[in-house]
């Protein structure tokens, strides 16, 4: 991957074809350490969608004066949770697994009495940026039918395929 926007995906299997390779579930020892200390961000740096989306186009401008939304979504920050003040495209390639915490935002998003919360538009944007890397997608709840058996002659099958 010559691009320093995008980020450096932890495939599974390369041998399958590029459509049905998966992330690996597993943190890395940067993730690991890193949550163990589960550094303070300063929440104040990111107020508004709006201002978060400037300053992760300006983060880009090293590279490009026009950066894509998967260039520019990647350089947005987490601003919860043990990887606070982390980009994106830094969890995606250091902690796949603990995107399965957007099974739980979309859920409740669907919930007709949920009270929107102010910091949503953080993992509404996370989300959208998982659902651009169909390897780390496919680990959601929402696309278990997307999800790749990975073994044996049934290697690059999806779960649903192996039933039909």
């Amino acid at each position: 991957n010559m691009d320093p926007l995008l980020p450096n995906l932890q495939i599974v299997d390369t041998t399958v074809p590029k459509d049905r390779q998966q992330c690996l579930l597993k943190a890395s020892k940067e993730a690991k350490s890193l949550a163990s200390y589960n550094i303070r961000y300063e929440k104040s740096t990111v107020l508004d969608k709006r201002t978060a989306c400037e300053e992760a186009k300006k983060r880009c401008w090293a590279v490009t004066s026009t950066p894509s939304e998967v260039q520019y979504l990647g350089q947005l920050h987490l601003n919860f949770g043990k990887y606070n003040g982390q980009s994106f495209k830094w969890l995606v390639e250091n902690d796949v697994g603990y995107i399965n915490l957007l099974d739980l935002h979309i859920k409740e998003c669907c919930h007709p009495d949920r009270k929107a919360s102010q910091g949503d538009w953080v993992k509404d944007l996370l989300l959208r940026y998982v659902q651009l890397h169909p390897q780390v997608s496919c680990h959601l709840k929402i696309n278990v039918d997307r999800a790749i058996y990975g073994q044996g002659c049934f290697r690059s099958f999806t779960f649903l395929e192996m039933w039909q």
